[in-house]
């Protein structure tokens, strides 16, 4: 017959310590409450209860919820991921323009930002159907003759397409 204080230490089967890795987290479950957001970055995400120590005692204070980041981080296996070069996040690039280190969004991108991103694009390539665009768009415009001149001579890939957009006469 089941008896009331026969539970926890009193149990003949109790382990203490010693207990698995399940249990001792289910143990933890029942009496640390949960809270509503991660204990370190307090971001509302799904929460891992993590172990401080590593050594998965029944003591409540080396225990806390932590988002799946924030617990992968305080155990280093983000730091291991990247280190074996099985982890899906990108490494940090180099902005092309300012030379500041950043986090890309996909593996091709070149420019930390929109604004550095126009900048590097400064000497781009004006195919000659764009040339002629803008041609027809300044016929009947008062365009001084130099600006015609510097359209005409300008190459696909020369100084003359990148000089216009420089000096914002003309860019598309």
């Amino acid at each position: 017959m089941w008896h009331v204080n026969n539970v926890g230490e009193n149990n003949p089967s109790y382990k203490g310590d010693a207990v698995g890795y399940e249990a001792v987290h289910i143990w933890v479950r029942k009496r640390k409450p949960q809270p509503k957001g991660c204990e370190f970055c307090g971001k509302d995400a799904p929460l891992d209860l993590a172990n401080k120590s590593g050594k998965y005692s029944r003591e409540l204070n080396d225990w806390n919820y932590l988002c799946r980041k924030c617990h992968m981080d305080s155990d280093g296996r983000n730091d291991q991921l990247r280190a074996s070069g099985k982890s899906r996040k990108l490494p940090n690039n180099v902005c092309k323009c300012c030379n500041v280190s950043f986090h890309p969004s996909y593996r091709e991108q070149k420019y930390c930002s929109m604004g550095c991103r126009s900048k590097g694009q400064i000497g781009h390539t004006v195919s000659p159907a764009t040339r002629e665009r803008i041609k027809k768009a300044l016929m009947g415009h008062e365009v001084s003759q130099e600006v015609r001149d510097k359209i005409s001579k300008s190459k696909t890939k020369g100084e003359g397409a990148s000089r216009l957009c420089q000096e914002k006469t003309v860019c598309v």
